[in-house]
């Protein structure tokens, strides 16, 4: 069975990570800075790879929320 299209990583992403401003957080991991907000490689990658392959529909409705704290 293969796997659905949103889990395999664009290897075409990978070297642009060299190129965005980033920090390390907590000594464990990198944050980077795409488009105006911090995000881990994994947020980042998804992010990209959505805006990369999103077709746009008459009829699309896109539901965001920020976290509740």
């Amino acid at each position: 069975m293969d796997s659905p299209k949103f889990l395999l990583r664009d290897p075409s992403l990978e070297p642009l990570l060299d190129e965005f401003p980033r920090e390390k957080l907590w000594e464990i991991f990198y944050l980077y800075q795409w488009e105006g907000f911090w995000n881990t490689s994994l947020y980042l990658r998804a992010s990209m790879d959505c805006q990369k392959h999103f077709e746009a529909m008459d009829d699309d409705v896109i539901l965001a929320s920020g976290m509740t704290v």
